[in-house]
């Protein structure tokens, strides 16, 4: 899922984030194409009945199919595994092969379909955890593509989501002194709330608010961080090389460590007669203005250096996904507990190794990790100083605390209704409809994300507190995490 970090628009790295954001809009990058790189996907599951059917319907309609498709399906008691099989077989797929692993843990089913990708069944007999499954596929080595996507089982992706982020493994900047081609080991993509008018009011709620919050922490501020480091890609639906992939099990986020990891070893060198000559064998193609051409022939016609940057993680933000989000408060605060604590965790887990590494990425972890506990402190202490100062008339200024709230509502407003026009227009919808649809929405989802914040504070701090009481005096090395969503969250 996306990571909640509490976004406050005037602080210092989080403004350097928006302003670097902004400037992403007017930058171009040309896509280059390895012709030769087949995707797979792994869709894990557990008790979704409900939601697989579209959820894979979606990955099969894609406008760049994959080349083959693996569910996990991680233990489910309900009819989860009738309903994927009757849906395959409406499909045109035909059951070819079972075969039962010899510790009798799990069933591998094959399914096949000669005008569709392949499918690979996997069926554990009892509950595991997502990264568990997701490392059990890798170990058996059924994946069979050099780049694999893994998706949540209540996660849509739009028909153009795997097309819009293979144009994103390898990609072209020019600048007026020289051209660099970044090689990306980990692509996240925009997600958004599904939109759900029969819902309850609370989940109505949470979905507006997260809508503008995401809106805002992607299309703004992660387009800032392609240009330092990715805090996290979206773990209902990320890409990733298949070499690369593979969860320590050590955290209750272990795609957010996972992103930390590839990006702690971020490498700048000059492009060199190996690579140049990996570009020819493998027929590597730049796209510009939608005309393909080899990338080769460019290079010799370029006159200024060019540089290669890999282990990189890269935020595309044409692509979109639409997740389910928490039913009520209660389920959102065990989410953020989860999402908050792994954050920490993490850091205390790996913090000597990252400050060894990327700086960039350590400007965006430690920026997040000190913006959010004084901003969250900021949240609760303000308030504080405007009772005390109506109450006994001493104090900070009524001025002041005016100007703090006023600096942040604009800066909110002026961000939710940028961001909204800009998701817009990416998702092809009309200039008019998009500037209609930001102007409107703004204040409903204004109101709401400052519900959200008060919630992010409140878990930002606790489970800060939390994490430094288990690893300071408990010395706690290891967080095990059932599944993903925790029983509060799953769909009823």
């Amino acid at each position: 899922m996306n990571k909640m970090m509490i976004y406050v628009p005037g602080a210092p790295v989080t403004l350097t984030h928006i302003i670097l954001g902004f400037l992403q809009w007017g930058r171009t990058a040309y896509p280059i194409i390895a012709p030769y790189e087949n995707l797979s996907v792994i869709i894990p599951v557990y008790n979704e009945q409900e939601g697989i059917v579209e959820t894979l319907g979606a990955v099969l309609d894609q406008t760049e199919p994959p080349h083959q498709i693996i569910i996990s399906d991680n233990g489910s008691w309900d009819q989860t595994c009738l309903v994927i099989d009757r849906f395959l077989m409406q499909k045109g797929y035909a059951l070819r092969r079972i075969f039962d692993q010899s510790d009798s843990r799990l069933q591998i089913c094959q399914y096949e379909n000669h005008n569709a990708p392949s499918i690979v069944f996997v069926r554990h007999k009892h509950q595991t955890s997502k990264a568990d499954s997701i490392n059990e596929v890798l170990k058996l080595r059924l994946v069979r593509s050099s780049r694999t996507l893994v998706i949540d089982s209540d996660t849509i992706i739009r028909p153009t989501f795997v097309e819009r982020m293979n144009e994103n493994w390898y990609t072209l900047h020019i600048s007026r002194k020289r051209a660099v081609i970044n090689k990306s080991e980990m692509l996240g993509a925009t997600v958004l709330p599904q939109r759900n008018r029969k819902v309850g009011i609370q989940k109505s709620m949470i979905a507006m608010a997260r809508e503008a919050e995401y809106t805002f922490g992607q299309i703004c501020v992660k387009n800032g961080q392609n240009l330092t480091a990715l805090h996290v890609v979206p773990g209902c639906g990320f890409m990733c090389r298949t070499d690369k992939l593979g969860f320590s099990s050590k955290t209750v986020t272990d795609d957010m460590e996972l992103t930390w990891i590839i990006q702690s070893r971020r490498k700048i060198s000059k492009l060199n007669k190996s690579l140049l000559q990996k570009f020819i064998t493998e027929n590597f193609q730049l796209k510009i203005n939608n005309c393909l051409m080899p990338l080769v022939q460019f290079l010799e016609k370029f006159d200024k250096p060019v540089y290669f940057t890999e282990n990189n993680a890269t935020y595309v933000d044409s692509a979109f996904m639409y997740t389910q989000e928490p039913k009520d408060f209660r389920s959102l605060f065990t989410q953020l507990a989860r999402w908050l604590g792994g954050f920490h965790q993490i850091l205390f887990l790996h913090g000597k190794d990252l400050r060894k590494g990327n700086k960039r990425l350590l400007f965006t972890i430690y920026g997040a990790k000190f913006e959010g506990l004084a901003s969250s402190i900021m949240f609760f202490l303000v308030p504080g100083l405007l009772l005390i100062r109506i109450t006994t008339g001493y104090g900070v200024s009524l001025k002041f605390i005016g100007f703090f709230y006023i600096f942040d509502a604009l800066m909110q407003i002026s961000g939710i209704i940028l961001t909204t026009y800009r998701r817009n227009r990416l998702q092809e919808r009309p200039k008019l409809d998009s500037v209609k649809d930001s102007l409107m929405a703004f204040f409903p989802n204004f109101f709401f994300i400052y519900i959200l914040r008060f919630v992010s504070s409140v878990q930002f701090l606790s489970s800060y507190l939390k994490t430094v009481w288990e690893t300071k005096v408990q010395k706690k090395t290891t967080w095990n995490c059932q599944w993903e969503r925790p029983h509060g969250e799953m769909k009823t």
